[in-house]
């Protein structure tokens, strides 16, 4: 059984990795909620400036940076839910297909032991590391929402590098076990 695990090692150890991290979110947010909060009221207050906002015809300015603050509060509360929630059932998942990927003894479909053992080293990384940068970038997005007005711009900007990163090769690897998957089920070997 170990040896099955060998080629997928790598791609396991991310996935547990990506799983901790949505546990260790919980825990902050379940086990240190006032502290998890004081963080966050702190690093605004230290990032007031870029929360300054205009007076409006509806509203003077101090009552609008407030308002700015709040909705930053706000959308840091609602991205670390979100990586908290992704980061568990994402790295749940790819630590599933990873195991799934290792039942395939030294010959999937009809690739060689080689090709073989390049596919579920690839997967599985595609899976593991994927996820955790999946995972990683909604936790920073929630963190980057504190110091930028804008959250749009933290989750769209620089940021989304790691989202793609992270999603794409987990959709991919998806697809391509499920193809393998759904080609086995008419797939007889030569004997």
């Amino acid at each position: 059984m170990i040896e099955q695990l060998r080629p997928v090692r790598i791609g396991l150890f991310f996935a547990v990795l990506t799983i901790l991290l949505g546990y260790s979110l919980g825990m902050i947010f379940g086990g240190f909620e006032d502290s998890y909060k004081s963080y966050a009221k702190n690093t605004l207050a230290e990032n007031q400036v870029a929360f300054t906002a205009k007076a409006t015809d509806t509203m003077d300015a101090d009552t609008a940076t407030k308002a700015k603050m709040a909705g930053a509060m706000t959308a840091f509360k609602k991205y670390s839910k979100r990586a908290h929630l992704h980061a568990g059932a994402i790295g749940t998942g790819t630590l599933a297909m990873i195991i799934v990927l290792s039942f395939f003894g030294k010959n999937i479909l009809f690739f060689s032991e080689k090709i073989t053992c390049l596919i579920k080293l690839v997967f599985s990384l595609g899976f593991g590391v994927g996820g955790f940068f999946y995972g990683s970038y909604w936790t920073l997005v929630a963190i980057g929402c504190l110091s930028n007005p804008d959250k749009y711009a933290v989750k769209d900007g620089g940021l989304a590098v790691l989202a793609f990163i992270g999603a794409g090769p987990v959709y991919l690897c998806t697809l391509g076990l499920a193809a393998i998957l759904f080609v086995s089920i008419f797939y007889k070997p030569k004997s």
